[in-house]
């Protein structure tokens, strides 16, 4: 017999439009002059007013320069910055598609999200111009469709300011049924099978995401207006980009932007600008925890913290509780498929390790291996079907057809257990992606690149927990083709771990090297991973043997 599992919470009416619209038609009253987004670093700022203003003149560029519309891709490659919501929300106000992409990107990486997307336009940063001109030249863009952040040209790049015209764009109006099969977004998660695909979200997906979101919040915590964020997560990750940036948009919470996390530089904001809110990952709130200067900056002001983009183990949770007694840590499950999001902790209703329940409008199901639904307190794995489910893959039907069943489930590929009062726990993983410090790395990718290399006959690629970082580490098991001896071990693992990190971001860079005789696998030639697992649990308590670790 099937078992549902629903929100406790009523359904919502999802808004019939398109996104523009929605994040800017203010139903709280935002002030025009009011900032909304404050560069930490540089202390810029922009208004509502002027976001508004510019997302429009931009769109209203690319549709003048470059005649951009509907269906139509912009890829955008930079890290935080008050200027990033312009282009994001710019190409969705002329009719298309905004492709964020990991501004450390290799070009190889930034190579396939042009591909895939087949993006008109590149939107780069200075500090990333020489990977984005490379990437376009190889991908076949022409060069005056690249430009750059900032007001100065760069290598001979355009910036992207030349977009914003005297004239405002007019957003053309969506149907229902529109908003709901019209993608907005293309962020890129990592697949089992190698490289990243391109989830397409829709304009309905993107607004029930925000909008589910804000119900729990609001259930968590009502008053809105004295609310306060600090942001370092990367907004061309889905996470920061529907939940920050729009959230923001749509209620005028300010938001203090930093390009990347650095512990004083947050500790100082937070203590200065009187921060309420932050969206933190596992890794940080364990270092933050543990930070033995903390008593030494006055943090009273903070009052929330959402974890998400990986899992919150019931031990870093309860070492935060004890250094922040009166915190409120919410944690979350998502995907990007899930725009992003799916469960919600309740303020009053925690349990360390949960990641909360289900969002309104959203039905699950835990399915075990023999297609029987688990139970209470039973693993299975997670199926969630809703409105902020993704409409596919782009250009890969049959990895669509696999992850979104004829009943119009998403199967996660996450294991969990729900408790007697319906909280879900996440506890294990069908798929085989390894979590670093949030960011999702595909073993295939990884494997893929060490096998080019000339001293390299078979290897296997897992994640393997550490917990003084808090995150999954890529560990490589290598099957050498030709021996060395013990005292060449150490360099040669650091040559592979080189030769990988050449090719790809920094956050897919494997860890740890081990050098194995043979590489476990199935009759069919399938990596038995788990074998891998089962056999790093067996070594926590047993001696060590030759590894090399960064």
């Amino acid at each position: 017999m099937v078992k549902l599992y629903r929100s406790r919470f009523p359904d919502i009416d999802i808004p019939k439009t398109g996104l523009i619209p929605y994040l800017f038609e203010n139903p709280y009253g935002i002030p025009e002059s009011k900032p909304l987004f404050i560069d930490v670093h540089t202390k810029e700022t922009r208004t509502f007013g002027q976001i508004k203003d510019n997302v429009l003149r931009l769109a209203a560029g690319l549709q003048d320069m470059y005649g951009f519309g509907q269906g139509d891709v912009l890829a955008l490659f930079a890290p935080n910055s008050v200027d990033f919501v312009l282009p994001a929300l710019g190409a969705i106000a002329a009719g298309g598609v905004t492709s964020p992409s990991n501004p450390r990107y290799s070009v190889t990486e930034l190579v396939h999200q042009l591909q895939v997307s087949n993006a008109k336009i590149l939107i780069a940063h200075p500090d990333n111009i020489q990977v984005a001109l490379e990437a376009a030249q190889l991908f076949g863009m022409p060069k005056r469709n690249l430009l750059v952040l900032g007001n100065a040209s760069i290598h001979d790049v355009l910036p992207f300011t030349v977009l914003l015209q005297a004239r405002r764009a007019i957003v053309a109006p969506l149907t229902a049924e529109e908003a709901k099969s019209r993608p907005c977004y293309l962020c890129f998660s990592s697949g089992t099978t190698g490289k990243a695909k391109g989830v397409m979200t829709s304009h309905t997906n993107a607004i029930a995401g925000t909008a589910l979101f804000m119900t729990l919040e609001d259930h968590n915590e009502p008053n809105v207006n004295q609310r306060h964020g600090l942001n370092f997560l990367p907004m061309f990750h889905m996470y920061a980009l529907l939940i920050v940036l729009h959230l923001s948009l749509r209620r005028g919470t300010p938001v203090d932007l930093m390009a990347q996390f650095d512990m004083n530089v947050f500790l100082n904001t937070v203590q200065q600008r009187r921060i309420t809110h932050a969206w933190l990952v596992p890794p940080v709130i364990l270092a933050l925890a543990k930070y033995p200067q903390l008593k030494t900056f006055d943090l009273t002001s903070l009052t929330h913290v959402f974890s998400a983009a990986a899992p919150l183990s019931k031990e870093v949770s309860e070492a935060f509780a004890v250094q922040f007694p009166t915190v409120f840590l919410s944690q979350g499950y998502g995907m990007t498929e899930t725009s992003p999001i799916a469960t919600i902790e309740l303020l009053n209703d925690t349990a360390h390790g949960s990641c909360g329940v289900l969002v309104p409008n959203m039905v699950a199901r835990l399915v075990k291996e023999d297609g029987s639904d688990a139970q209470l307190n039973e693993p299975g794995e997670l199926w969630l079907k809703g409105p902020n489910i993704m409409l596919g893959y782009m250009k890969n039907e049959q990895a669509t057809v696999e992850t979104i069943d004829a009943d119009q489930f998403l199967h996660t590929g996450d294991v969990a257990v729900v408790d007697d009062k319906e909280r879900f726990y996440i506890v294990d993983r069908i798929k085989e992606l390894i979590k670093y410090k949030g960011f999702q790395v595909a073993p295939a990718e990884l494997e893929g690149i060490l096998l080019k290399s000339p001293l390299v006959s078979d290897c296997a690629v897992i994640g393997v927990y550490d917990p003084v970082q808090a995150t999954e580490l890529p560990h490589a098991y290598v099957v050498l083709k030709s021996p060395i001896d013990a005292q060449h071990m150490n360099d040669t693992a650091k040559a592979l771990m080189a030769f990988v990190a050449n090719q790809v971001a920094s956050f897919k860079q494997i860890r740890h090297v081990r050098f194995v005789d043979t590489i476990p696998k199935t009759a069919s030639g399938k990596i038995l991973r788990r074998v891998l697992r089962d056999q790093v649990k067996q070594e926590l308590h047993a001696s060590s043997t030759p590894s090399s670790k960064l």
